[in-house]
């Protein structure tokens, strides 16, 4: 089962629902992927070539465009609602849940989109960091067997990040 102990998912179903993620993915990332790494290393352009700047100016923009799109069509919700949901009402222990897992990966992919769809736009940083509690919750429930991916999400979001941190740690 994906998301439940109690309602069994065909393996042609789950298919497509990592299909699904892997689309929006594809989406988000878009004519950016060649310049675009998941752990938040871009390439920066040269220099030497006013058009190289532009395109890289131009996907930029366009990356800025659908990061904001995926904040304002509820994206953001869908993918914390992935990431909770299962666990919440004791359909899977966290601990028990392995990386082969088909719900491990769904949540990896989940967690990646989070993170790219925060990752340098200060809008969204904000926006995902108000589900940092459950992040930090599944932080601290996993380890490299069951990893679903919420170490590299909060790092990514912290990260040379003062201000968050400062809004969602109170002295």
């Amino acid at each position: 089962t994906i998301c439940s102990r109690n309602l069994e998912i065909s393996k042609e179903k789950q298919t497509k629902i990592l299909e699904g993620l892997d689309r929006i993915e594809e989406f988000l990332v878009g004519d950016t992927r060649d310049s675009f790494s998941g752990d938040g290393d871009q390439d920066l352009p040269t220099g030497f070539s006013k058009d190289e700047n532009d395109l890289q100016l131009r996907r930029q923009e366009n990356l800025r465009l659908r990061q904001k799109l995926m904040r304002e069509l509820y994206i953001v919700e869908s993918l914390v609602h992935i990431i909770y949901l299962p666990f919440a009402h004791g359909d899977f222990n966290l601990q028990s849940v392995r990386g082969a897992d088909v719900i491990a990966r769904v949540c990896q992919k989940a967690y990646n989109l989070i993170k790219t769809i925060a990752l340098g736009y200060y809008q969204n940083e904000l926006y995902v960091s108000q589900w940092l509690n459950l992040y930090f919750h599944h932080a601290m429930s996993t380890n490299a067997v069951n990893n679903i991916g919420a170490e590299d999400t909060i790092i990514s979001l912290v990260d040379n990040n003062k201000k968050l941190l400062e809004l969602q740690i109170t002295p």
